[in-house]
């Protein structure tokens, strides 16, 4: 396999210090702007409920609060409630089953020094689409690992899928990705900007970073899932933060007027505790409602190095629709071990690579051990890189992890003509390949890898 520094062409840059990020919304024309319905700002509570939305409206109103916004398929409406008696009054109204407070997490943090490199690929385009052009294929190691180079070779893939990325934004300007979302459906939910629904631009790095991994042009890299429409759904802000009320709001537009079949959400946040439980259990009510509309569900399991069993995670596995994702490292003659921050347990369904890291220092050990993907022109500008639509970067991470088993999941549908996100879910899991194993003192993690080529092959 080729190594970095191999390449004449490549810039290498480590990321030093704090970076500055453009502030000013990226001017965007692609098609008419989608009505806002779901959108959220500044939402102080969520609140279940259950009768008419008219009797809800009367309940708010008559308690002084303010309707932000209202969920009627699943009895959720998020509100401002100037607190005190006013709470305690929309508290006790008839059909109000609680009032919790929403709370602003981080859950995606910006490139940092020690954690991320950026490179430049060479600006030439690429001989022709095949992923074994892309620039950056040779170091690629999870495609083969994965079975992704085989699964390619089967050549079935029928229908286009549609995936819906809940993250920091989009970057449809970037050479990997032009072409690739659908920014007709695409919106910005997120508290950063949030009057302009259009503003759906990734100003972070994330959001861009797990759109090429699932798919691209392969221009720098490639993408597992040739045959996909990715929806960006911005719900996290420029600085990586959203409130369950964005949450809410992204997953049910991803699947009333996104129309995706499955949605990505790669991320978490250490800080989740048993605090949380009401706002986590009010999310459920929109996932279990994006189950019952068709939608699968894919997480990162998070990378906190502890069991899930009888923790507290954003998602739990006993929503049929969704499945949590643990992150491997690069296998060996033994095969992939999970990742030493990896999440486990049994309410993780499958692991994934993610990459490695020093989990003593937090710290990257070798770049050969990370995944590459594409970094977000408007942060290549903000850094002022040369050529910014055609940077990439290299991570670690669940939520790197999490990519992968999505694109795994978008081949599959797209050769499967309609599955069951429960049909999905089962293939995906009666193929995945061995249990693997990492010591973590006296005990040891077991966790079985996502497999492409078996998945669409068997």
């Amino acid at each position: 396999m080729k190594r970095i520094s191999q390449y004449t062409a490549v810039t290498v840059l480590v990321i030093m210090a704090s970076l500055a990020y453009v502030s000013t919304a990226a001017a965007m024309s692609h098609g008419e702007q989608p009505e806002r319905h779901n959108a959220i700002s500044n939402a102080t509570g969520l609140v279940a409920y259950h009768g008419s939305a008219e009797e809800l409206t009367a309940a708010v109103s008559g308690a002084g609060a303010t309707l932000r916004n209202i969920w009627p398929e699943i009895g959720l409406a998020a509100v401002s409630v100037p607190g005190g008696a006013a709470n305690v009054i929309l508290r006790n109204a008839p059909g109000i089953d609680a009032v919790v407070a929403d709370r602003n997490v981080l859950w995606v943090e910006k490139l940092a020094p020690g954690r991320n490199i950026v490179v430049q690929s060479d600006p030439a385009p690429p001989a022709d689409s095949k992923p074994e052009s892309a620039e950056f294929y040779d170091i690629q190691w999870p495609l083969s690992q994965i079975g992704v180079e085989e699964a390619w070779k089967a050549g079935n893939q029928h229908t286009t899928t549609r995936v819906g990325l809940l993250d920091t934004g989009i970057s449809p300007d970037h050479v990997d990705l032009n072409g690739k979302y659908d920014v007709t459906a695409s919106i910005n939910l997120s508290d950063s900007d949030p009057e302009d629904a259009r503003d759906f631009i990734d100003r972070h790095y994330h959001g861009t970073y797990v759109s090429a991994i699932i798919s691209s042009n392969n221009f720098g890299v490639a993408g597992i899932a040739p045959n996909v429409t990715l929806v960006g759904v911005k719900v996290l802000d420029d600085e990586g933060r959203a409130s369950f009320s964005n949450l809410i709001a992204g997953i049910m537009y991803a699947v009333d007027e996104g129309r995706v079949d499955i949605i990505n959400l790669s991320f978490g946040a250490r800080e989740l505790d048993a605090s949380y439980a009401p706002l986590i259990e009010m999310l459920g009510k929109a996932v279990s409602y994006a189950g019952k509309k068709g939608v699968m569900i894919v997480a990162s399991a998070g990378n906190d190095a502890r069991s899930l069993e009888g923790g507290i995670a954003l998602l739990h596995e006993s929503a049929s629709n969704v499945v949590l994702v643990g992150a491997t490292g690069q296998a060996d003659v033994a095969g992939a071990k999970l990742a030493c921050y990896s999440n486990y347990g049994d309410g993780v369904t499958l692991s994934a690579p993610g990459g490695i890291i020093d989990c003593s220092s937090g710290s990257f050990r070798n770049m050969s051990e990370m995944v590459i993907s594409a970094l977000s022109p408007a942060v290549a500008r903000a850094m002022q890189l040369r050529n910014p639509d055609s940077w990439y970067v290299f991570s670690t991470g669940t939520e790197v992890a999490a990519c992968h088993v999505t694109g795994v999941a978008a081949m599959l549908q797209s050769a499967a003509c309609g599955r069951s996100p429960v049909e999905l879910i089962a293939r995906l899991q009666a193929t995945a390949r061995g249990a693997q194993i990492a010591p973590v003192g006296s005990a040891s993690r077991q966790l079985a890898e996502v497999n492409a080529s078996l998945a669409l092959h068997k």
